[in-house]
């Protein structure tokens, strides 16, 4: 007996005069045929699955055709005003999905909602003190682009805002270059918003604070001591002392090459060669900070260029074992550095 049978005998059952019973009728239609188009599927005995995949950006009311076109659910309506109704409907996760017509309408619209798509995503760790032409290789070699794609002079005007992190990158049906470079642009504006604006910082202060947070997640190896080599930093400014930041000199070094797509290592750079680059990123041919950013900051840095800690000393230097060593003469540097670097 069919499911409309059923509803009739149910229909007489609760209603003793005719009049009443198709009221019945149709309210238990009303209730029933909903339910049996999301809840019952399309095949209860199918083993087979099928491969679905949901694009980046792809609409639910698409997601419901293509369903139904590729035989997996009865009817795309259904299917869009179950997720709409449930709130599942903005939930839907861009992915590659194995489905099945036994899987009724509620279940996939489950599926998507929570994001249970095959695990073909890829990792990718950007750490902090990378600069562009790193993050570059290093989505190179994780397949995402071919090397050179986020490398170029325009986008090195960004450097110092991709920001590091944990991503997962779907392959490279659903990911370009230019969407990489926005996910690592929008995560930077995420996670710097609240402290820029705790800080009350203008863009012009921002971008001064990213410059200096940039020279500290290359110059200084510990967390702690990031504060004192900003005070530094700023003890040197004030007086008008060239910054002299090796880190600089390997990143003006390798400038040119960056500016043309390709890839150079700065901590290979000559910097003994390179001291009187004229560069404006190289600090010890130039006064001042440098135009932009040399790497891309994490948070941590980048309070301590927010935050830096007043002291006496005007000089620093990092020991072969990772210490910073302090000083506040130049007499006393070079001390300092005979001692601890043997130069």
């Amino acid at each position: 007996m069919g499911i409309w049978g059923k509803i009739k005998i149910l229909g007489s059952q609760l209603a003793p005069r005719r009049g009443a019973s198709w009221l019945v009728l149709l309210i238990l239609a009303a209730v029933i045929l909903p339910a049996w188009q999301i809840y019952r599927p399309l095949d209860g005995q199918a083993s087979e699955k099928i491969e679905f995949v949901i694009a980046r950006g792809e609409t639910p009311r698409a997601v419901a055709d293509r369903l139904a076109m590729a035989g997996l659910i009865r009817s795309p309506e259904f299917f869009w005003w179950y997720a709409r109704l449930t709130w599942q409907a903005g939930d839907f996760q861009a992915g590659k999905y194995k489905l099945s017509p036994a899987d009724s309408t509620a279940t996939i619209v489950q599926l998507f909602a929570e994001g249970r798509a095959e695990s073909n995503d890829i990792k990718v760790l950007i750490y902090e003190g990378m600069n562009l032409a790193d993050i570059d290789k290093l989505m190179a070699q994780a397949g995402l682009i071919r090397l050179g794609e986020l490398l170029n002079k325009a986008n090195l005007s960004l450097e110092g805002q991709y920001f590091p992190d944990t991503y997962r990158f779907w392959p490279t049906v659903y990911d370009s270059a230019g969407e990489i470079k926005a996910r690592l642009l929008e995560n930077f504006t995420t996670k710097t918003t609240d402290l820029r604006e705790f800080n009350q910082l203008s863009e012009t202060e921002f971008q001064r604070i990213l410059v200096v947070a940039s020279l500290l997640e290359k110059e200084v190896p510990k967390i702690e001591e990031m504060r004192t080599v900003s005070g530094i930093i700023q003890n040197r400014l004030r007086k008008g002392m060239r910054l002299q930041i090796d880190a600089t000199t390997g990143y003006a070094a390798c400038l040119p090459k960056f500016e043309k797509g390709q890839y150079c290592d700065v901590s290979q750079a000559n910097i003994v060669a390179n001291l009187k680059n004229p560069n404006p990123y190289n600090t010890y041919a130039n006064a001042g900070l440098p135009p932009g950013p040399i790497t891309n900051p994490g948070l941590r840095a980048i309070e301590a260029a927010i935050n830096p800690l007043p002291s006496e000393y005007y000089f620093y230097l990092s020991t072969r074992d990772g210490r910073t060593i302090y000083s506040k003469t130049g007499a006393e540097h070079e001390a300092n550095r005979r001692k601890y670097l043997g130069r």
